[in-house]
């Protein structure tokens, strides 16, 4: 009973003094070399310097890049389009937490090879279904908008795609794995 308060007091100890702040004596410590009139008016000047240096004052408007997604499901309905569509990449978490990222390449699997094909060069994404011996995969074939040879391989059966539902401008999450099918087309706009 009292080593386990003991190991108790011992952790405690660890865990309050082994903060990764520095301490207030850390501090004076740079300070105490330099003259009085640059301790902490040097810093705020570099910072000022650096915002100007990065904003050029005639920038032309930037050209967004989104993507509109002819899609096919499964369920033998309609084709709908999905407005600024992009591939969502689920995030896993310990904590059950629904987090991901909005990507602009879809990564397809041919073999050993993993290979990275953005948007803008995939003209459709046919025969979406599920690979016959790796149950977290989907078979898929992608054309090229340049008439580049068709890739047939295996992307992630987490993916889905995301967007705007172009009749109602609500949104739209499509898992890939309820799709058949999907083209695509580039809609750049000024911003």
């Amino acid at each position: 009973m009292r080593e386990n308060r003991l190991l108790l007091a011992a952790t405690i100890a660890l865990l309050l003094g082994c903060g990764s702040s520095p301490t207030r004596a850390d501090d004076q410590k740079d300070t105490k070399d330099q003259p009085p009139a640059e301790k902490k008016d040097d810093k705020k000047d570099e910072k000022k310097d650096d915002t100007k240096a990065d904003k050029p004052a005639d920038k032309a408007p930037a050209k967004v890049r989104t993507f509109r997604a002819t899609v096919t499901d499964n369920f033998n309905t309609e084709p709908f389009t999905i407005e600024e569509a992009v591939i969502w990449v689920p995030e896993v978490s310990i904590l059950s937490g629904e987090g991901g990222k909005a990507a602009y390449s879809l990564f397809v699997k041919r073999g050993a090879a993993e290979i990275e094909i953005p948007l803008e060069d995939i003209a459709e994404v046919k025969g979406i279904k599920a690979a016959a011996k790796e149950p977290d995969r989907l078979e898929c074939t992608v054309v090229f908008k340049s008439g580049d040879p068709s890739i047939t391989g295996t992307i992630k059966a987490n993916l889905s795609l995301q967007g705007r539902y172009a009749k109602s401008k609500l949104t739209a999450k499509c898992k890939l794995r309820e799709i058949s099918s999907f083209k695509v087309e580039e809609t750049t706009e000024k911003k």
